[in-house]
């Protein structure tokens, strides 16, 4: 649906479109450097141009692109599903360890929480996950629910 210099711009317009954002870096067919729109994957190339025709109504200048092979190492795991994730996983960290959770560690720590930043489950920064890091001992203990 389009290629941005900023997330940001990839984001707002992929949101728009009803799509997902991808980091061009992250596959060996794309122009590195940027951040695109994007629909799909597909399968296969006639479903993708199925998908095009539609987008097409409301974003004319949409094209039909193969991303090539994922650049990330096998050893991450499915590196395709990886580079998807990564284009749109926002990273949230906050310092203020004063904060009252009953679940939290009783001394200094750093909340890492990680989730998508476009809407996701029909929650926007749906958290997926997260650990907190104890300053004192470098400890990462992981987010789990507890009881109040």
């Amino acid at each position: 649906m389009g290629s941005f210099s900023t997330k940001a711009a990839a984001q707002n317009h992929a949101e728009e479109f009803g799509g997902w954002t991808l980091r061009t870096d992250l596959y060996d067919g794309l122009t590195q450097g940027f951040y695109a729109a994007v629909i799909g994957p597909f399968r296969e190339r006639t479903d993708a141009d199925v998908a095009l025709q539609d987008m097409r109504l409301i974003q004319p200048d949409a094209i039909v692109r193969a991303a090539g092979r994922p650049t990330l190492p096998a050893s991450l795991g499915d590196p395709g599903l990886l580079a998807a994730v990564l284009g749109d996983l926002a990273v949230v960290v906050n310092r203020d360890s004063i904060i009252t959770n009953p679940c939290a560690p009783n001394e200094p720590h750093v909340t890492v929480l990680v989730g998508f930043v476009s809407p996701v489950l029909g929650e926007e920064n749906a958290p997926l996950g997260g650990f907190w890091l104890v300053e004192r001992t470098g400890e990462v203990v992981p987010i789990r629910g507890c009881e109040e």
